[in-house]
């Protein structure tokens, strides 16, 4: 009998280690299963990880293409700069000059109608110079004419002029001036 309580012993012994073979088995299959589960989610997120990693040498190759535009830009706008510069420069070099001219064709225009002035001053003078000398011609013709020692005459006659501007002495007969 004690070897039968040792076989049914045994045996429950063996039913409970089967038992608990099975749920072991049951136990290491959910296991392997979550780590199936596990292994296709860190697969998965590796392949996000990848994407992200690739979209950022996209974008870091996108930000230094952009970067060297910026520059270009930058040098661009800087030599736009430099050549207003150079123009406002020469506009300000411009107006100077031309302020300049403008004085002296102001000057110019000053001295031109001074000028003017004089010319027509001495053209009157001219014209009143030229009545004066027709006058005097007449005179000595008419002089000539009516006396018969026209020598005589001509050395004693002493007309009176016109009051005439611009006639500072008086002509007598005879090609002498007094």
């Amino acid at each position: 009998a004690q070897l039968s309580n040792l076989v049914e012993s045994a045996n429950a012994q063996k039913s409970s280690m089967e038992e608990q073979l099975r749920m072991m088995r049951s136990t290491n299959q959910g296991l392997q299963d979550k780590v199936k589960a596990y292994s296709a989610e860190v697969s998965k997120a590796n392949g996000i990880i990848e994407h992200l990693q690739d979209e950022v040498k996209a974008s870091k190759t996108k930000l230094k293409v952009k970067s060297a535009v910026v520059m270009q830009q930058e040098q661009v706008v800087g030599e736009k700069d430099r050549v207003i510069q150079e123009r406002e420069q020469q506009c300000k070099s411009l107006e100077l000059s031309v302020t300049e001219r403008d004085g002296q064709l102001s000057v110019l225009e000053s001295k031109l109608s001074v000028a003017d002035s004089r010319l027509k001053e001495a053209e009157r003078t001219m014209q009143s110079n030229q009545q004066v000398i027709a006058w005097l011609n007449k005179e000595v013709n008419d002089a000539q004419m009516s006396s018969k020692g026209a020598y005589s005459a001509a050395v004693s006659f002493r007309p009176s002029l016109p009051n005439t501007p611009g006639l500072s002495h008086t002509v007598g007969v005879g090609g002498g001036s007094r």
